[in-house]
This record gives C-alpha cells, structure tokens and sequence, in this order.
C-alpha cells in the first residue's frame, strides 16, 4: 500500500504552489497522518509516507470522509482555493455504514472534492460506487489484493492528476 501511495506521488511536483498531498489512515478511528501543507517537497513526502504504520481495526469509511471534510481540505491545513481537491478512498472492507458513507461522500463532493475509490479484496462494490464523484467514468478501481494496486496506479494517478502531472509508473 505504501509502495502504491509512493509511486503515486512520484510523478507530481511536490511544492506549495504545486501538488500538495495529505494522508489519513483510518479503522475504527481516523488518523491524521499529515496535513496537506507538511509537506513541500518530494523527499519530505515520501519520508512521511515511508512512516506511516498499519492500523488494525474496523472500517468507519464514513469518519474518515468526514474528516477529510472538515479537516483535511480546510484552508488552514493547506487546501487553496485555486486548487483542485482530489480525495482518493482505499478501503479493504465493507465499511460499518454503508449508508452513513454515502452521505459523507456527498457531502465531501458537494464541497467540491473530487472523489475516487478504490476497492480491494472484499470491498463492496455499491459502497465504492456510491462514494465516487462519477462512478461510470472510471472513479472507481477495484483490484482482488494489494499486490495488484500497482496495476492500476497509473490510470489512477492520470485521472486524478487530469494531466497536470508526469508519471513514470513502476
């Protein structure tokens, strides 16, 4: 997953007029890895990412989104106005509402956040496609496990970046 998250971010112009990327982890509970506004180079980034560690737990799928709503993209931790806002959901698991998702999703979309999902192993399907902005235009990514994240990270990484970024997949 690391690896996947890493790769992601190495094509993009880590800067604070550039791309800026904010990490949350999440189980039972979210948590808050960095801000968007930690991080304002690439070496920095990937060190941070590099320190992230596995949670055990749940999947409050819904709690994250909601910190990421009024948390994450808040001008104070590094959001800007003249950015895109791009939120990218991976989740194992069925979340422990559904329905509560759903509405979070929306309403981090109607915030102008730009979701995508992506879904492995036993990820429910309707849960990923309630949570992307356009679930039929290829926001949404389902692989059967971690290893195959890199299979799709490209494509993922080109459609979150709207070609704003160069990516150099590995």
């Amino acid at each position: 997953m690391l690896g996947f998250v890493k790769n992601m971010v190495n094509g993009m112009d880590i800067s604070p007029t550039g791309t800026e990327v904010g990490v949350i982890t999440y189980s039972d509970r979210t948590h808050l890895e960095f801000h968007l506004n930690a991080h304002s180079d690439k070496q920095s980034l990937e060190q941070a990412i590099s320190g992230i560690r596995y949670i055990s737990g749940g999947t409050n799928t819904a709690d994250a989104l909601k910190y990421a709503r009024e948390t994450s993209f808040q001008t104070a931790n590094g959001a800007r106005n003249n950015a895109a806002k791009i939120a990218i959901v991976i989740t194992d698991g069925k979340s422990t509402s559904t329905i509560a998702t759903s509405a979070e999703a929306q309403r981090l979309r109607q915030q102008g956040v730009t979701v995508f999902s992506v879904g492995v192993g036993a990820a429910n399907k309707q849960e990923l496609d309630a949570m992307a902005t356009d679930p039929d235009n290829s926001h949404v990514f389902v692989v059967n496990n971690f290893d195959a994240l890199k299979q799709i990270n490209g494509e993922l990484a080109q459609k979150a970046c709207e070609g704003m970024c160069i990516f150099s997949t590995e």
